[in-house]
């Protein structure tokens, strides 16, 4: 074990980010190594019983606290650290968890009371007492992951003040990795007094309004019905300039696509490209200087370098717009007197900024009686990481805590069904592989096999964090992926829907894209739409659900987000060519066996 200077010194870093005093470190340290939790000997928590059979709990002092003695730093228990897709298994399947849970929180079931129904009270009542922090297990935006914790009883029992007496940050001691939770007194606290933390701390607030929102899972009390707030409006220029692409006068001048002699030189850095591209008319390069086509799988920049140098990009300037959740919701917004978005786009609110306006929806939704299930999706994060469904208020806004700002969309609560032999009907979406060779004029092409994805269990709209019943992203989670032979679910979705069928839907599908690709191609130019570039091919997958109108009578596509730089490994293994046939559609305008579809 390293000496105690040298632990202040390695954790230096995360106590000063934490704003932990550094009086207190070097006590602080002593006690995670002799683990000492000697919390007992200046606090105590008192049970306040109210007659709706939920409990809440104060902690008192019970000696005075000098806040200028460094020794006056305590641990807290993290007893209980968890994902939220994994929490009902362990409270349904561990009595003692679920025991401990329900007292911490201060309920007391009746002995006739389910698992379930427990388990269900659990989670309506728990937003108020966890906390989440952030790991890293690598270095990209992907492998970050919330964290979500319980404190122990006394932890759990500080209660909320504007004006508190002490604080309580986590601390995570390195050599163990075992997170705590640290309190330490702000001012002098007199015996008997009761310990209080602002809630909030930290947190960035822009306004009287922002506070009151954010401190809703604890109030159960906001009165916004009557305000006028209007929806965040994007400054889609100074996006630009924070995604520096070098395109400064590449609009204005006249550009003509390559001209080129086969075989055409290719760099890439997409492990499936490298593989599976084997047709003769490309060649794989080890340099980006000698290639005809760029074919990158992280985000292009230097396009006019590019267009110089007489080379195709695999992206569009400006494609962020319909790769970025939350820009893709603002695309597809359509500001009528009917609806805010079209039918082939959920009610959406980003959540960063107009988190009180949803508040207020959210409110207003539920004074109507309608449904108001939402599923929260980070902006810019693929394969359902560190998305959630909830109908729980309290929930949402504590999700905005975590470390990717999020964005809200209306949960579909009527999807259209597929029936799986000893399962029931499941949720599926599907993935339509979408080439665009031209901005001006557009030039739109879907690939003619369509990619499914299925849940792994009956969908009802309840039991919300069960992951493989709400979600259908499997090939990255131990669950098993019903790979589905696409001609096959064809046959399958007709006989179950005979008056509307495959085609149809399909149909429907490529004219909700094509809307879209209008909105985003033929607008108001970049920085507001997809710059009109000679030398940028580029490839999107597009995931889509089916949705049943009001009436149950219409199945409705819907578009659920926009991806670039897809996984097709799956495709690559059923169609060795799927590679050879999308580049030569892309460069060199060759659709072998129409297995390209012209989306006009």
């Amino acid at each position: 074990m390293d000496s105690i200077e040298e632990l202040v010194s390695l954790h230096s870093v995360q106590l000063r980010v934490s704003g932990i005093p550094e009086m207190y470190w070097v006590s602080l340290i002593r006690k995670v190594v002799d683990d000492v939790y000697d919390g007992n000997e200046f606090f105590s928590v008192n049970e306040i019983q109210s007659d709706s059979g939920v409990s809440r709990f104060e902690a008192i002092t019970t000696r005075e606290l000098d806040s200028s003695n460094e020794s006056n730093i305590f641990l807290i228990d993290n007893w209980w650290t968890f994902e939220i897709k994994s929490m009902r298994h362990i409270l349904s399947t561990n009595h003692n968890v679920l025991s401990r849970v329900e007292t911490v929180i201060g309920l007391h079931p009746n002995q006739n009371s389910s698992s379930h129904s427990r388990i269900n009270d659990v989670f309506s009542e728990m937003w108020r007492f966890v906390r989440c922090y952030t790991i890293q297990s690598g270095a990209t935006p992907e492998d970050r992951e919330s964290v979500w914790y319980f404190m122990d009883q006394f932890g759990s029992s500080v209660t909320h003040s504007d004006e508190p007496n002490a604080e309580i940050r986590t601390f995570i001691f390195q050599p163990t990795g075992v997170s705590y939770s640290l309190l330490w007194p702000l001012k002098n606290i007199d015996s008997g007094d009761l310990v209080t933390r602002d809630y909030l701390s930290g947190a960035e607030l822009n306004s009287i309004l922002w506070k009151n929102v954010k401190l809703y899972p604890w109030t159960r009390s906001l009165d916004i019905s009557s305000l006028s707030l209007i929806r965040h409006s994007y400054d889609y220029e100074d996006i630009a300039s924070h995604r520096e692409e070098d395109v400064a006068g590449l609009e204005l001048e006249e550009l003509s696509s390559p001209t080129l002699n086969l075989p055409l030189n290719v760099f890439t850095d997409d492990p499936t490209v490298l593989k599976c591209l084997t047709h003769p008319n490309f060649k794989l390069v080890d340099f980006i200087e000698n290639a005809n086509i760029i074919w990158i799988a992280t985000h292009f920049k230097g396009f006019r370098k590019a267009v110089n140098n007489h080379q195709f990009i695999n992206q569009f300037p400006g494609e962020y717009l319909l790769t970025c959740k939350d820009l893709l919701a603002s695309l597809a917004e359509k500001q009528n007197k009917d609806s805010l978005f079209p039918p082939w786009f959920q009610e959406s609110y980003n959540l960063y900024y107009n988190l009180p306006l949803f508040a207020q929806t959210f409110l207003e939704r539920a004074n109507k009686g309608e449904d108001n299930t939402w599923i929260m999706k980070p902006w810019n994060l693929g394969r359902a990481l560190s998305s959630y469904v909830s109908n729980s208020l309290d929930q949402i806004i504590r999700l905005t805590d975590i470390h990717v700002p999020l964005a809200a969309f209306k949960y579909i609560e009527h999807p259209v069904l597929i029936e799986r032999p000893n399962i029931g009907g499941v949720k599926f979406d599907y993935r339509i592989c979408v080439l665009l060779k031209s901005v001006n004029p557009l030039s739109l092409a879907a690939h003619h096999i369509v990619w499914l994805r299925f849940a792994n269990q009956k969908f009802m709209l309840s039991n919300f964090d069960e992951y493989t019943r709400h979600f259908t992203v499997m090939n990255y989670v131990e669950d098993h992926l019903l790979d589905m032979n696409y001609f096959d679910f064809i046959k399958l979705f007709n006989s179950l829907y005979p008056d509307y069928g495959w085609d149809r839907l399909l149909k429907d599908s490529h004219q909700a894209i094509r809307e879209l690709f209008v909105k985003a191609c033929q607008g108001r130019g970049y920085p507001f739409g997809l710059m009109n570039l000679p030398n940028s091919r580029a490839l999107y997958g597009i995931d889509m659900m089916a949705k049943w109108t009001e009436d149950n009578t219409k199945m409705q596509p819907v578009i659920l987000e926009v991806n670039f730089n897809q996984d097709s490994i799956r495709a690559c293994k059923h169609f060795p060519s799927y590679f050879n046939d999308i580049f030569n559609y892309l460069f060199l305008d060759q659709n072998n066996d129409g297995k390209f579809i012209k989306i006009e």
